[in-house]
């Protein structure tokens, strides 16, 4: 069984910016409307916010719904390398390069799924769940 330590210790920085970020990158690159989608979850009145705890960024009304988030978080398994001499494996270009990854393709990712949600379905199950997304 390999060793992911020290490699899966970051995923859950990058989930987190992820289900942060993405109404923020919809409502710039593809229109405002990102809070009304199914796949965008609003914090509740009496909890005001979401917490980031891994990824250290401010608290957010909004966030991505799991469902919705882990397939992107899933496009990034390219970044992984592994080493079976060693059984370990670790980020291509280290952990910076998939955060700056991130930043560079958002836009299209953000838009990709906001796709998928019409076509598939508007509930969050249903893209987390679907093989072409």
């Amino acid at each position: 069984m390999p060793h992911w330590s020290r490699c899966w210790s970051r995923p859950s920085s990058s989930y987190d910016r992820i289900r942060h970020d993405f109404r923020e990158v919809y409502n710039e690159h593809i229109g405002s409307g990102a809070g009304r989608m199914r796949i965008v979850e609003e914090a509740p009145a009496r909890k005001k916010a979401f917490d980031f705890r891994f990824s250290h960024q401010k608290p957010n009304k909004y966030r991505l719904t799991k469902g919705a988030a882990f397939p992107i978080l899933a496009g990034f398994r390219n970044f992984v390398d592994y080493n079976p001499k060693t059984n370990t494996a670790s980020w291509v270009g280290g952990f910076s390069n998939v955060r700056e990854m991130w930043s560079e393709i958002a836009p299209e990712l953000v838009r990709e799924t906001a796709a998928a949600t019409r076509e598939i379905g508007r509930t969050p199950d249903l893209i987390g769940k679907s093989r072409n997304h």
